[in-house]
């Protein structure tokens, strides 16, 4: 595995995306067995009008205080299938692919369950997580980072069971993901790995800058670090560097001028994810520019 990875021949794709989407979270789904869509709804019975979902779809939940709230739903190639209104507001949120559920945290500090259709299945109020930075989860449950720690949510039930306090140099977290009974966390300079049975924390990865955005788990001993200046770095399990695509170099030179409008730009955010089959994984930035444009970027390492 080590090898593919080091010898990979990577492609990129990106897209740009409706300007008026404010993106709040992006989930990516590969169990849609059992849905139905049309151009402006899922349904869990086939309809006339409706076909299958793809076998892996991108789920964006999207903000707008000019414009309604909705989910929309993109296959693999960048191709929008399927958008509709949400009464939600979400400032944070999970997909969880073996449960087809979502877990959508309102501003409220709220908590809405629903299906891949936006069905409401339970909703939990008043749920005392402050400021969330980051949503993660496992088999069981759901992991939620925050300023202060790492809150654990039972997925059957969203109650609260445990919360870990992150030591100081990690207070800069600004992400997590789930990996091999481990959660990652990330600053804008390390990656640090905590252990869901001891809950101790160690350095997995240190960056020679600050420009760490966010991080995804390749398959299960690997993981991509997203950096602000346009490069993914490759790590293994142990936090050792073994490949950097630079996406300038394979077309996205988007990272020093907005190729939408043309003008120079901030880099306001970096949200990914990832999906592994046979011999290909695919990683997905989602990309908010300080010019107000939104790109969907696809890089697939095969």
């Amino acid at each position: 595995m080590v090898e593919r990875f080091k010898t990979c021949q990577p492609s990129l794709s990106a897209i740009h995306m409706d300007v008026r989407l404010l993106i709040a979270f992006v989930g990516l789904c590969y169990k849609t067995d059992g849905y139905f869509y049309s151009g402006q709804s899922l349904s869990k019975t086939c309809q006339p009008g409706f076909q299958a979902l793809p076998r892996a779809c991108v789920f964006v939940f999207c903000n707008s205080s000019r414009y309604p709230r909705c989910v929309s739903v993109y296959n693999f190639d960048g191709a929008l299938l399927s958008r509709w209104s949400t009464p939600y507001e979400v400032a944070s949120g999970e997909l969880v692919n073996h449960l087809q559920q979502c877990f959508l945290l309102n501003g409220s500090q709220s908590l809405t369950v629903t299906d891949l259709a936006g069905t409401q299945l339970r909703t939990i109020q008043h749920v005392q997580l402050g400021s969330v930075l980051g949503m993660t989860h496992d088999m069981d449950k759901l992991y939620i980072l925050g300023h202060s720690g790492v809150q654990f949510m039972s997925l059957e039930t969203c109650e609260l069971q445990t919360k870990i306090k992150i030591s100081h140099d990690i207070k800069e977290a600004h992400s997590i993901v789930h990996r091999n009974r481990s959660l990652i966390i990330t600053t804008s300079s390390a990656v640090y790995r905590m252990s869901l049975r001891t809950h101790q924390f160690s350095k997995l990865y240190q960056s020679g800058s600050s420009n760490i955005r966010c991080v995804a788990e390749l398959c299960s001993e690997f993981l991509a670090v997203c950096d602000s200046d346009g490069s993914v770095k490759i790590l293994d399990g142990n936090g050792r560097e073994i490949k950097v695509i630079e996406l300038v170099s394979l077309g996205a030179n988007y990272f020093t001028r907005c190729q939408n409008c043309g003008i120079n730009y901030r880099l306001e955010s970096v949200r990914c994810c990832s999906f592994s089959r046979e011999s290909t994984s695919t990683l997905l930035l989602f990309l908010s520019l300080s010019c107000t444009h939104r790109v969907l970027v696809r890089l697939c390492i095969s």
